[in-house]
């Protein structure tokens, strides 16, 4: 999936670790988080916030 946003991604940066989740609003249809334990380095997700939403994660 990375490939289709950035066809060059190498993975040795943070262009796509989770900073905040302030931006869920963007992401309506957004139902689960899957294969993820955090947002990026170390940063738990906010179970509270996503089970606000309706977004499940395991």
């Amino acid at each position: 999936m990375y490939c289709e946003c950035s066809p060059v991604w190498d993975g040795k940066d943070d262009l796509f670790d989770v900073g905040s989740l302030d931006d869920l609003g963007l992401l309506p249809n957004l139902r689960r988080i899957s294969g993820a334990q955090d947002c990026g380095p170390g940063v738990r997700f906010k179970e509270g916030i996503l089970a606000a939403r309706g977004i499940a994660f395991d």
